[in-house]
């Protein structure tokens, strides 16, 4: 929500608010007093924890894509490693290949081939449990990651698969963070609006705000004075 909205919507009474007019000043001050300390303040809250859940399940999507990197990029190294520390290829790499090469192409056979199935071989990884001690383990599948697509649900995925279920999932929550940063200022515009008032009738009664414990509204930019 831009400024300007905010201050339109600051402008105006917020939908359901009852109008103090005709009560004490006493009265209509404790009225908008409880109208923001027990409705306003606690739906505000409750909006932006939404919100920051909606942030750490992005952060944790995030954070898995950069774990798939990190395997494929160790996988792809595991391979140049291996041929470096063999040395130059001998006779026999170069007849096994020539054999390989007059075979025919892997991507010429039907996906579903038993032929064009991969072994994948496991990933030594070190894993900290805790306090800075780590312990080396073994990724038996290392090209395939098991994601929470949600309800506690978990699913066995390839790592495009997963990208592709992680980039529409961080979408939605961006969508639904947005959603509720909207709310947020909507509520925030209503407290500013409340506090304007308790102001406005605590100078016409002849009562200093800050004597009386109450809040004090905040001080509005030139440009979205009333």
């Amino acid at each position: 929500m831009t400024g300007q909205a905010v201050a339109a919507a600051a402008a105006a009474p917020p939908p359901g608010l009852i109008s103090a007019d005709g009560m004490a000043p006493d009265r209509a001050l404790q009225y908008y007093n409880a109208l923001i300390n027990a409705s306003l303040k606690p739906r505000l809250e409750a909006v932006l924890q939404r919100r920051n859940a909606l942030y750490a399940d992005m952060a944790e999507f995030h954070q898995l894509q950069a774990q798939m990197e990190t395997l494929e990029k160790a996988r792809a190294a595991e391979p140049a490693a291996s041929g470096a520390a063999d040395g130059a290829p001998t006779a026999t790499d170069a007849a096994a290949a020539a054999a390989a090469a007059a075979q025919p192409a892997a991507s010429s056979l039907p996906p579903s081939s038993p032929s064009t199935k991969k072994t994948v071989a496991p990933l030594l990884t070190r894993v900290d449990l805790g306090c800075d001690f780590y312990a080396t383990a073994s990724i038996p599948r290392p090209d395939r990651i098991t994601v929470n697509i949600g309800a506690d649900l978990w699913v066995e995925m390839d790592f495009a698969e997963a990208a592709v279920f992680i980039k529409e999932k961080v979408a939605g929550l961006e969508e639904r963070a947005l959603l509720a940063t909207d709310e947020a200022n909507e509520i925030k515009a209503h407290i500013t609006f409340v506090l304007e008032s308790i102001a406005q009738i605590a100078a016409e009664a002849g009562e200093d705000v800050a004597a009386l414990g109450l809040p004090v509204p905040p001080a509005r930019p030139r440009n979205e004075q009333r």
